[in-house]
């Protein structure tokens, strides 16, 4: 069987990291909408919502950035895939208490879909894609530095 060409085995950790990259970016342009989305779900102490809403994005951004270069897309996508069970458990959470917060994903307040369950679903979707990813990361063997032939990375 044919290899595919490198920058068509990078897709999959390119495409999750922009996505966490803008998510991350839009909360971080909005963070007083985001800290009431926090808050929102009742899981943290009101303190802690403000917090939360800062070290979220700069999370995603980060691990967003590590997914789409080639010498940490590794732990670029086991990080996202932490991350987003950690949304995931947050939406069940609040699911199971008849709550429907709004996320703050990928916009203000009002402009994604506010059904917790909905949410849940594309979150899960989301976990399971970078679970894939990640593993299908890990087969390839041993991190290579610039993506192509050479030494391990560090």
């Amino acid at each position: 069987m044919k290899r595919l060409p490198d920058w068509l085995r990078a897709l999959p950790g390119v495409a999750a990291g922009g996505l966490f990259l803008c998510a991350g970016a839009g909360k971080l342009a909005r963070l007083d909408s985001f800290a009431d989305a926090v808050a929102a779900f009742g899981i943290l102490p009101a303190p802690l919502a403000p917090v939360a809403a800062l070290a979220l994005p700069a999370l995603e951004i980060l691990g967003g950035v590590c997914a789409m270069l080639p010498w940490t897309r590794r732990q670029g996508l086991l990080s996202l895939f932490l991350l987003t069970l950690v949304f995931v458990a947050a939406l069940a959470v609040a699911a199971a208490k008849g709550l429907n917060p709004e996320c703050g994903c990928f916009g203000p307040p009002g402009g994604a879909a506010s059904d917790a369950r909905l949410l849940l679903a594309r979150d899960a979707a989301l976990a399971a894609f970078l679970g894939w990813a990640y593993l299908r990361e890990l087969r390839r063997g041993p991190a290579r530095a610039g993506g192509g032939a050479g030494a391990g990375a560090p």
